[in-house]
């Protein structure tokens, strides 16, 4: 796909790479300037058949809180197509993260990419939802970094990626705990869920799989949805 901002509207320009394809198109999206941070861009790839049944084949989500859309040049971004997950949320929703380590530069990176099913407590409209990311050694608190706040979403983007040192040997006895919170007006926050992953001293199940495949791989990030849960911090 290809993106390109304009004076008024935003430009898509969307290519198929399959037999027989159409040219690229543009297709505009009024979108103020003020608001085009906050905004996210959810790409669906369809099959339709001889009934003119549609079929998802994948999708991309394209966050353009980072991006510098400026000039009339189109940029060509290439993305991989993600498989939607037919499974409903969670009681307390979900959260899509990646996992990576590299031993050479003994760095620990986190990718949080979204949210899915969030129970939000208040009036959409003022509310504001963020992802803080904990690393923990021996259960004691090392560094904590966070996402910027996404308005009023109760299926939040974010796409942002947090690196943490950690040496090889402490992995044994690290973990990551990732909390989602709800910020109201006054600044007050409030736990919407919490997810931890490490090693067997702190995680089980899809959680510990996650921060194995993630060592059983490394320079590669690993990206897995985890269930969210009610849970004090420690």
């Amino acid at each position: 796909m290809g993106l390109r901002w304009g004076p008024g509207p935003i430009f898509l320009a969307k290519s198929r790479r399959v037999v027989n394809a159409a040219g690229p198109q543009n297709t505009p999206c009024k979108v103020s300037s003020k608001s085009i941070t906050q905004r996210v861009l959810r790409f669906s790839v369809y099959h339709v058949d001889r009934q003119r049944k549609h079929q998802l084949l994948g999708q991309v989500f394209f966050p353009l809180k980072n991006e510098t859309l400026a000039g009339d040049c189109p940029r060509l971004i290439w993305r991989d197509l993600e498989a939607e997950s037919l499974e409903p949320p969670s009681e307390f929703g979900d959260l899509q993260f990646c996992l990576g380590y590299n031993n050479c530069l003994r760095r620990l990176t986190v990718v949080v990419l979204r949210a899915k099913g969030l129970q939000l407590q208040e009036d959409t409209s003022f509310v504001s939802v963020c992802v803080k990311v904990s690393l923990m050694n021996h259960n004691k608190f090392v560094k904590c970094k966070k996402t910027s706040a996404v308005l009023g979403s109760a299926n939040p983007v974010y796409s942002e990626t947090f690196s943490f040192k950690a040496d090889p040997a402490e992995l044994d006895t690290a973990s990551l705990s990732l909390t989602v919170l709800q910020v109201t007006e006054g600044e007050k926050s409030h736990v919407l869920g919490r997810v931890v992953v490490g090693s067997y001293m702190y995680a089980r199940g899809k959680q510990l799989e996650h921060w194995d495949e993630m060592l059983s791989k490394p320079k590669e990030l690993v990206k897995r949805w985890h269930a969210l849960c009610r849970t004090t911090e420690p």
